[in-house]
Protein backbone atom coordinates (compact mmCIF):
# COMPACT_ATOMS: atom_id res chain seq x y z
CA UNK A 1 0.00 0.00 0.00
CA UNK A 2 1.33 3.42 -0.90
CA UNK A 3 1.12 5.99 1.86
CA UNK A 4 1.15 9.59 0.74
CA UNK A 5 1.06 12.71 2.84
CA UNK A 6 1.77 16.35 2.15
CA UNK A 7 3.02 19.11 4.39
CA UNK A 8 1.90 22.60 3.58
CA UNK A 9 3.86 25.41 5.15
CA UNK A 10 3.06 29.06 4.75
CA UNK A 11 5.43 31.90 5.34
CA UNK A 12 4.23 35.47 5.35
CA UNK A 13 6.81 38.16 4.71
CA UNK A 14 6.31 41.88 5.05
CA UNK A 15 8.35 43.82 2.53
CA UNK A 16 7.92 47.61 2.11
CA UNK A 17 4.49 47.58 3.78
CA UNK A 18 3.22 44.78 1.53
CA UNK A 19 2.64 41.18 2.54
CA UNK A 20 3.86 38.28 0.44
CA UNK A 21 2.92 34.69 1.13
CA UNK A 22 5.14 31.83 0.17
CA UNK A 23 3.61 28.38 0.22
CA UNK A 24 5.92 25.42 0.48
CA UNK A 25 4.56 21.98 -0.25
CA UNK A 26 6.46 18.83 0.64
CA UNK A 27 5.13 15.59 -0.75
CA UNK A 28 6.24 12.38 0.93
CA UNK A 29 5.70 8.95 -0.57
CA UNK A 30 6.19 5.77 1.41
CA UNK A 31 5.88 2.32 -0.04
CA UNK A 32 5.26 0.25 3.05
CA UNK A 33 2.79 -2.29 4.32
CA UNK A 34 0.21 -1.04 6.73
CA UNK A 35 -0.10 -3.23 9.81
CA UNK A 36 -3.48 -4.30 11.04
CA UNK A 37 -4.29 -2.68 14.34
CA UNK A 38 -7.13 -2.68 16.81
CA UNK A 39 -8.08 -0.10 19.40
CA UNK A 40 -8.79 -0.53 23.07
CA UNK A 41 -9.21 1.64 26.12
CA UNK A 42 -6.66 1.32 28.89
CA UNK A 43 -7.30 2.45 32.45
CA UNK A 44 -4.20 3.04 34.56
CA UNK A 45 -3.81 4.45 38.04
CA UNK A 46 -2.35 7.93 38.41
CA UNK A 47 1.19 6.80 39.28
CA UNK A 48 1.43 4.75 36.07
CA UNK A 49 -0.01 7.60 34.03
CA UNK A 50 2.67 9.91 35.43
CA UNK A 51 5.31 7.42 34.28
CA UNK A 52 3.67 7.28 30.84
CA UNK A 53 3.64 11.10 30.67
CA UNK A 54 7.36 11.16 31.49
CA UNK A 55 8.04 8.91 28.51
CA UNK A 56 6.08 11.00 25.99
CA UNK A 57 8.53 12.31 23.36
CA UNK A 58 11.10 9.80 24.62
CA UNK A 59 9.48 6.41 23.97
CA UNK A 60 6.67 7.67 21.73
CA UNK A 61 5.07 10.90 20.55
CA UNK A 62 1.80 10.39 22.44
CA UNK A 63 0.59 8.50 25.50
CA UNK A 64 -1.01 5.90 23.23
CA UNK A 65 2.26 5.36 21.35
CA UNK A 66 4.19 5.06 24.62
CA UNK A 67 1.79 2.40 25.91
CA UNK A 68 1.85 0.60 22.57
CA UNK A 69 5.66 0.61 22.51
CA UNK A 70 5.82 -0.72 26.08
CA UNK A 71 3.45 -3.56 25.20
CA UNK A 72 5.40 -4.42 22.03
CA UNK A 73 8.67 -4.31 23.97
CA UNK A 74 7.21 -6.69 26.57
CA UNK A 75 5.97 -9.23 24.01
CA UNK A 76 9.17 -9.05 21.91
CA UNK A 77 11.49 -9.59 24.88
CA UNK A 78 12.36 -13.29 25.05
CA UNK A 79 12.85 -13.03 28.83
CA UNK A 80 9.04 -12.83 29.11
CA UNK A 81 8.38 -16.03 27.14
CA UNK A 82 8.22 -18.21 30.26
CA UNK A 83 5.74 -15.88 31.96
CA UNK A 84 3.59 -15.70 28.83
CA UNK A 85 3.55 -19.49 28.53
CA UNK A 86 2.51 -19.82 32.19
CA UNK A 87 -0.35 -17.39 31.56
CA UNK A 88 -1.45 -19.30 28.45
CA UNK A 89 -1.36 -22.55 30.42
CA UNK A 90 -3.45 -21.04 33.19
CA UNK A 91 -5.99 -19.85 30.64
CA UNK A 92 -6.18 -23.30 29.04
CA UNK A 93 -6.74 -24.85 32.51
CA UNK A 94 -9.51 -22.42 33.42
CA UNK A 95 -11.44 -22.55 30.15
CA UNK A 96 -13.15 -25.79 29.21
CA UNK A 97 -13.49 -26.22 25.46
CA UNK A 98 -16.75 -26.43 23.56
CA UNK A 99 -17.41 -30.16 23.00
CA UNK A 100 -18.61 -29.75 19.40
CA UNK A 101 -15.61 -27.62 18.45
CA UNK A 102 -13.25 -30.06 20.15
CA UNK A 103 -14.91 -33.00 18.38
CA UNK A 104 -14.44 -31.30 14.99
CA UNK A 105 -10.77 -30.47 15.69
CA UNK A 106 -9.94 -34.04 16.76
CA UNK A 107 -11.74 -35.61 13.76
CA UNK A 108 -10.11 -33.27 11.24
CA UNK A 109 -6.65 -33.77 12.70
CA UNK A 110 -6.98 -37.56 12.75
CA UNK A 111 -8.05 -37.55 9.08
CA UNK A 112 -4.69 -36.05 8.07
CA UNK A 113 -2.27 -38.39 9.85
CA UNK A 114 -1.98 -41.93 11.17
CA UNK A 115 0.72 -41.18 13.77
CA UNK A 116 0.81 -37.86 15.58
CA UNK A 117 3.38 -36.98 18.25
CA UNK A 118 1.54 -36.41 21.53
CA UNK A 119 2.93 -32.89 22.09
CA UNK A 120 1.89 -31.88 18.55
CA UNK A 121 -1.59 -33.29 19.21
CA UNK A 122 -1.89 -31.22 22.41
CA UNK A 123 -0.61 -28.07 20.69
CA UNK A 124 -3.09 -28.52 17.86
CA UNK A 125 -5.99 -28.87 20.26
CA UNK A 126 -4.79 -25.84 22.26
CA UNK A 127 -5.63 -27.57 25.52
CA UNK A 128 -3.96 -28.13 28.85
CA UNK A 129 -1.84 -31.31 29.14
CA UNK A 130 -3.74 -32.53 32.23
CA UNK A 131 -7.11 -32.09 30.51
CA UNK A 132 -5.95 -34.09 27.48
CA UNK A 133 -4.44 -36.87 29.61
CA UNK A 134 -7.61 -37.09 31.71
CA UNK A 135 -9.76 -37.49 28.57
CA UNK A 136 -7.35 -39.57 26.48
CA UNK A 137 -8.96 -42.98 27.21
CA UNK A 138 -12.46 -41.69 26.45
CA UNK A 139 -11.28 -40.03 23.22
CA UNK A 140 -9.29 -43.14 22.24
CA UNK A 141 -12.46 -45.24 22.33
CA UNK A 142 -14.59 -42.59 20.63
CA UNK A 143 -12.15 -41.76 17.81
CA UNK A 144 -10.45 -45.16 17.53
CA UNK A 145 -6.85 -44.31 18.44
CA UNK A 146 -4.35 -45.22 21.14
CA UNK A 147 -1.22 -43.72 22.68
CA UNK A 148 1.84 -45.75 21.68
CA UNK A 149 5.44 -44.56 22.20
CA UNK A 150 4.24 -41.04 22.97
CA UNK A 151 2.31 -40.88 19.68
CA UNK A 152 -1.37 -40.85 18.87
CA UNK A 153 -1.82 -43.85 16.55
CA UNK A 154 -5.03 -44.52 14.62
CA UNK A 155 -6.22 -48.11 14.83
Amino acid sequence: MMLIYALLSSISIRFKNEYFSIHIVELHLFNKKMTETTRTTVTLNKSYMKLIEELVNVFGATRAQVISNIVEYFFNDSKNDLLLEKLRTRKRQEITPDEDDLDNRIRKYLKRADKIPFNVFIDHLKLDNDYVIKNLDKWGEKYNFSLIDNKIVKE
